[in-house]
């Protein structure tokens, strides 16, 4: 259906992205190498085609995963099939991940990694266990933190730090002092922020790509050109981030990063908004369910922040602001439809008592119907999906939104069945 729609048939994958998947260790230790040496060590995939196919089926069973995943905690909150994939097809959310074929990258691979950490912790949520049976809920996380950040140093620079605050909210729900809190989650997932901070001080050099493509190629799976390889070996974490932010500087940049600031913003207002769609909140006595009030929304913009924080070195590097938008809310939305809201903004108020409040916004009350028309509204949102944004005239923004596609898609159907001639 993607590929219908969309015009991203399941055997299109972009040259760039198979050299990313296929970086391996065989060159030498370097990042993003994890996943290449899975696949490297696997006898069968000894072709390029056999190899394609490998990536495919695991990129789109990882799709359906976390569709499925992130599916499952908005429904737990909205009780509604219907409105849950209302929200997940969102441009930010899904959509993104449709409309650019994004799935074939190790961005949704990486947020499933981050869902299924938080699984392995919520296991202990709100239970002050003893801290010997502790270990195994940080365990289980570290090992799944462990693979992320050894696929793509991306998962150390944005999710982590955002699930360190979970545990530690988690851990402050079951009694303990916020301070002390934070410092056992931060020493429980010291394995991950390890290897996150040597992996980032590995910087490799031309022969190392050149002896990854020749282990490939001596397996059967020739390369044409370095793609990733090229740019991967050149530098390490810090002096990519670095050479970002030099980008964003560049006069021709700015008009894109503007336009990509207005729709990150909107789509943020969009997500804490949504959350009038659920269930009154679980503390206020209200007889009016599924109707917004001033702390729900409080809550969701803090949490929304808190995530956006932890994103900022990403959009910072002003390259690919869609993926880092598309990933931010994701990683916002399972937080705000989900358990863990209430205690991340109770431990963000204890930390930080002067300065985290709970403001009266006196936000209109918005009812279930409202919320379901915004949402609505939202999804013809225009939106472009080249990677690298630095065209945004209003011709490039109308031929890339979700209702020029969707209408495109219907005329062409039409006119295939001789009902529409153009």
């Amino acid at each position: 259906m993607a590929g219908a729609l969309f015009l991203h048939p399941l055997t299109e994958v972009a040259p760039y992205d198979m050299t990313d998947n296929l970086i391996s260790y065989e060159g030498g230790f370097i990042r993003r190498g994890l996943l290449g040496a899975v696949l490297y060590a696997i006898p069968f995939l000894n072709t390029w085609a056999r190899t394609q196919f490998a990536l495919k089926l695991l990129f789109a069973s990882n799709f359906a995963l976390l569709f499925w995943m992130v599916g499952l905690a908005l429904h737990r909150y909205v009780r509604s099939v219907s409105v849950s994939l209302l929200i997940l097809l969102q441009p930010f959310f899904f959509g993104f991940l449709v409309m650019t074929a994004e799935w074939t990258r190790k961005d949704a691979l990486l947020m499933s990694c981050f869902c299924l950490s938080l699984g392995a912790l919520r296991e202990d949520t709100g239970t002050g266990r003893a801290p010997r049976r502790r270990v195994w809920p940080f365990l289980s996380a570290n090992l799944v933190s462990i693979a992320a950040i050894l696929s793509h140093e991306m998962y150390g620079v944005a999710m982590l730090p955002v699930l360190i605050v979970a545990a530690a909210s988690q851990d402050h729900a079951a009694g303990r002092s916020a301070i002390h809190s934070l410092r056992r989650a931060i020493m429980g997932f010291s394995p991950s922020i390890a290897t996150f901070i040597l992996l980032s001080m590995f910087v490799g050099d031309a022969v190392v790509g050149a002896r990854i493509l020749d282990a490939w190629r001596a397996k059967g799976v020739a390369l044409e050109s370095p793609g990733a390889l090229r740019f991967l070996v050149d530098q390490n974490v810090y002096e990519g981030l670095n050479d970002g932010i030099g980008l964003a500087r560049d006069p021709k940049t700015r008009l894109g990063l503007l336009y990509w600031a207005f729709i990150a913003m909107w789509s943020a207002v969009v997500l804490v908004l949504s959350s009038s769609v659920g269930p009154a909140h679980e503390d206020v006595r209200s007889t009016r369910g599924h109707m917004l009030n001033d702390r729900s929304v409080a809550e969701s913009a803090i949490v929304v922040a808190l995530t956006a924080a932890s994103f900022a070195p990403l959009f910072l590097v002003a390259i690919d602001w869609g993926r880092w938008i598309a990933l931010w809310l994701m990683c916002s939305a399972v937080l705000v439809f989900s358990s863990w809201r209430n205690p991340i903004v109770s431990l963000l108020r204890s930390l930080l008592a002067k300065i985290i409040v709970i403001p009266s916004l006196r936000i209109p009350t918005l009812q279930r119907s409202w919320g379901l028309c915004l949402l609505n509204l939202s999804i013809f949102l225009p939106l472009p999906c080249c990677m690298h944004e630095l065209c945004c005239d209003a011709t490039f923004v109308q031929q890339w939104s979700l209702a020029y596609r969707s209408g495109r898609v219907v005329v062409t159907l039409l006119a295939s069945l001789g009902v529409w001639r153009h």
